[in-house]
């Protein structure tokens, strides 16, 4: 109990400076741990502990009104409560105290030291990335879930699913602000310190600029996992529990990020259909609306896919219209479809010819430019 209670105290003081990392602190071969997640988690046992204090209190001020004989008679027996803390919290403590040891273990890269200081943990050098440390603390609680539900632990499982959904919390607002803002776009004369994503966040920006030809693909990725030196383990930057949506997730705010770019998604009739498929809140929020679902990674994998899918679908549908009726997307296909696979026989005659003309002398470009747009049927507009 006294490890956890410094771990509370000791992240809440150490992580006011550590969650707002420089851009280039992150990339640094050795790095101290900065994570919202962590820094999450340490709120969520402050909250276990003053629950358990609560409690104690409740039970303190029962004894002391049965003593004064005050209210209804009281029975003390120390066996009865040496068994009501167990099966209240003691679980609880001795998992995600467990738990915690091995994140430690992992970071430190030595399963060793299980006695390392858990509260000293933000101090400590690492060289796994941020969004994996993240996924790793998620990955492991959840698990420690699944596994005490499995083992009939109802009241320890509980209360590590509301530890888990308070922990999950800053990646929850992260994935909404991506949908919801869509992609940050990178333009000639934006700055050095311009948006970017957070370096927990399992999306990584390759800092590509909207011109950039590999801007779709490339531009924003899902970032790699890591291997954890040792222990043969390959720690993945995307928590379990959204592998099924995180697709979905990548596509759909890629989209909303190009809409919000070319002026067409913040007209008031689309944001108002799209704030009725995505009324986003807490994490918290989405699992009690949804209590009648269990809480393993699975069941939490479909809630989320299903939360998301027709917001996402939305988006591209929106975005497919966008580039088809405002851009003359089938126009540029036919044409480009036109010129290389040379469906017409003068095409190749009539894109060479205005070509030619582009490098001809200035006095001439204009004859033969005009001469040729006639019946170029769209293969001016691709050079030009």
């Amino acid at each position: 109990m006294c490890h956890l209670r410094k771990f509370a105290s000791a992240i809440g003081h150490n992580m006011l400076s550590a969650c707002n990392p420089s851009p280039s602190s992150a990339h640094l071969l050795s790095h101290s741990i900065k994570s919202r997640t962590i820094e999450a988690l340490a709120d969520a046992v402050d909250t276990q502990i003053r629950t358990f204090d609560s409690w104690c209190a409740e039970k303190e001020q029962a004894i002391c009104r049965a003593s004064a004989g005050m209210g209804d008679p009281l029975v003390v027996s120390f066996l009865r409560l040496d068994k009501d803390v167990r099966d209240m919290f003691t679980g609880t403590f001795d998992v995600l105290l467990n738990l915690l040891h091995h994140v430690v273990a992992y970071i430190c890269q030595s399963h060793d030291r299980l006695d390392l200081a858990v509260w000293n943990m933000v101090n400590m050098p690492t060289r796994i990335p941020p969004s994996v440390v993240s996924s790793l603390l998620l990955d492991l609680l959840l698990q420690a879930t699944e596994e005490q539900a499995a083992m009939g632990n109802a009241q320890t499982s509980l209360s590590l699913s509301v530890v888990f959904a308070r922990t999950v919390e800053p990646m929850w607002e992260m994935v909404g602000k991506w949908l919801i803002d869509g992609m940050p776009i990178r333009t000639p004369w934006d700055f050095a310190d311009a948006q970017t994503l957070d370096e927990e966040f399992f999306i990584e920006d390759n800092e590509l600029q909207i011109m950039d030809p590999d801007f779709w693909s490339d531009g924003y990725v899902l970032r790699k996992p890591a291997t954890l030196e040792g222990h043969q383990k390959s720690q993945s930057a995307i928590p379990i529990f959204l592998e099924r949506a995180v697709d979905q997730i990548l596509s759909g705010g890629k989209a909303v990020g190009l809409l919000r770019t070319m002026g067409t998604h913040l007209s008031a009739e689309h944001a108002s259909e799209l704030s009725t498929l995505l009324r986003w809140s807490s994490f918290a929020a989405l699992v009690e609306a949804n209590s009648m679902i269990s809480r393993d990674c699975q069941s939490l994998s479909r809630l989320i896919s299903d939360e998301i899918s027709a917001y996402c679908s939305a988006v591209g549908m929106r975005l497919s219209r966008v580039l088809i009726e405002n851009c003359d997307l089938p126009w540029h296909v036919a044409a480009i479809h036109g010129l290389f696979l040379m469906t017409r026989g003068d095409d190749i005659t009539n894109f060479t010819d205005i070509l030619f003309a582009k490098v001809s002398p200035s006095n001439h470009i204009g004859r033969v430019v005009n001469l040729n747009t006639e019946h170029a049927d769209g293969q001016s507009a691709i050079l030009e």
